[in-house]
């Protein structure tokens, strides 16, 4: 996927860091507003490297602070339901839409795209709105990993399915133990 400060919005420079997590390393895209992060990508299991095609853009690396760290290591250990890292959803009205309406979903539970299609307002749309989950810039955070298919099937995901399951894994069983 490529990255255009015009189609994506993205600032001048952009900070990141990368640390390993159970699963796998997440690579943090993030700026600073008001001496404070704001997440603007979560990738995971992708190298650095492999996101040099960004246009126009400056990547610095620069440690995350530990409690920014501590809110992704706590929703993977099953520890936090919700993030309350400031984050900041760049693309365009239509993915906003669709990521905003994840939100919705609880944690533990899961949705078809086709619901997710109506809750956005283009039930006829479910491939668009498909599309949009693929380019979900803060996954985790935004949770589109909770959406599966009508017949159950997985569907998939931009970290590959194994990860998606994983997450799904760690949800349903947290749910189920307390």
């Amino acid at each position: 996927m490529r990255y255009s400060q015009n189609r994506w919005r993205l600032p001048t420079q952009i900070y990141t860091d990368s640390f390993e997590t159970p699963i796998g390393l997440l690579t943090i895209w993030y700026i600073i507003k008001e001496n404070k992060p704001v997440l603007i990508r979560v990738i995971i299991n992708s190298p650095l490297k492999d996101f040099t095609d960004v246009d126009s853009v400056v990547l610095v690396k620069k440690p995350l602070s530990s409690s920014v760290r501590k809110e992704f290591l706590e929703y993977l250990s099953g520890q936090r339901r919700v993030f309350t890292v400031a984050h900041a959803l760049i693309g365009t009205d239509f993915e906003k839409k669709v990521w905003t309406a994840l939100k919705d979903i609880p944690y533990g539970e899961t949705r078809s795209y086709k619901w997710l299609a109506l809750a956005v307002g283009s039930p006829k749309s479910p491939r668009a709105v498909g599309q949009a989950l693929g380019r979900n810039p803060l996954p985790l955070i935004i949770p589109c990993h909770r959406i599966i298919h009508e017949d159950g099937r997985i569907g998939g995901y931009s970290s590959g399915t194994d990860i998606k399951r994983r997450l799904l894994d760690i949800e349903y069983y947290n749910t189920r133990k307390s």
